[in-house]
């Protein structure tokens, strides 16, 4: 077996800086809140700055580590091309964060889950819902016609906010969302599924929400497997992952995808390239060649390519 990629192909990279958030949603299934990622994992992936494409910036909340600004800085110090994402509860997207998208950014992917300031305090107790929409807002305006960064929200469907699904989607289509993702939790999957069908059939007027997010709730609801929209299909192209993508976890391990188990090194004790190229990431990507996506770890029910 000799699948070894050269380490400059790497074209994104998902990075998971720690735990620390200022909310603590109702859904939130972290009980551990001061995990940091190991600083040793920066020295060992600096060499991937100057040829990626893109980086997804996670949490935790991102915009309360003061080290992500640094980390961005640092990349776009040796790579002014790179585009960047962003998963943020809003908070504290402040002015510089702003201007730092809308220079850099690909995406920014705003975690609202109401909409209704009455709703939003019961899913996130503590959390300020008029500055997380002035920020929202100020973004959007800021971006004004261009295409980028592309603004997305989302809502994780509870007892509290279920009532709201409809309601929040047509509004944030009607102020200029790019793209609204309607999900849930399953430990916290609303107890009157009529309630969910209802809301969900409805979302089908709304142009920003996926079919595919739409098919999820209403299978889960239905009580259905939880796949997107029916069954599995046969997929015969090769997914990208294992040839461009390294996503890394708040432990310092690396995985191909947020959709694969196995893990194919750790980034807090060995360098990018040892990583990379693993004996486990070799094993992967021939199984993506071979088209034995679940024998290799993927949990194609969730994944686009099979849905």
């Amino acid at each position: 077996m000799n699948n070894i990629v050269p380490v400059e192909n790497i074209k994104q990279l998902w990075i998971t800086f720690g735990n620390a958030c200022n909310h603590r949603c109702v859904f939130c299934f972290q009980k551990d809140f001061s995990e940091v990622l190991p600083e040793s994992v920066f020295s060992n992936i600096e060499r991937i700055y100057p040829t990626i494409s893109s980086c997804v910036l996670q949490g935790g909340e991102v915009t309360i580590m003061p080290h992500v600004k640094d980390f961005v800085k640092k990349i776009l110090n040796v790579n002014s091309h790179v585009k960047f994402d962003i998963v943020t509860n809003g908070q504290k997207f402040d002015e510089e964060w702003q201007w730092l998208f809308l220079q850099h950014g690909r995406a920014v992917h705003f975690s609202v889950n109401a909409a209704s300031q009455e709703t939003y305090e019961k899913v996130t107790p503590g959390g300020d819902w008029n500055e997380l929409m002035n920020n929202l807002w100020t973004t959007i305006l800021m971006r004004g016609v261009s295409k980028l960064p592309t603004i997305r929200t989302s809502m994780v469907v509870t007892d509290d906010n279920v009532h709201e699904v409809y309601l929040f989607a047509k509004t944030c289509e009607i102020i200029g969302v790019d793209l609204c993702n309607i999900t849930y939790d399953c430990d916290h999957f609303p107890k009157d599924t009529k309630l969910v069908i209802s809301e969900a059939e409805k979302l089908k007027d709304v142009k920003i929400v996926s079919s595919s997010w739409i098919g999820s709730l209403l299978s889960r609801a239905n009580g259905l497997p939880p796949q997107r929209i029916g069954a599995v299909k046969e997929n015969t192209s090769v997914c990208i992952n294992a040839f461009e993508n390294i996503m890394i976890d708040v432990d310092g391990t690396a995985r191909f995808c947020c959709l694969m188990v196995p893990k194919i090194g750790d980034l807090s004790k060995n360098n990018i390239a040892e990583v990379w190229n693993s004996d486990e990431a070799q094993r992967i990507r021939q199984g993506f060649i071979d088209g034995r996506y679940p024998e290799v770890g993927c949990v194609i029910e969730r994944c686009t390519l099979f849905n």
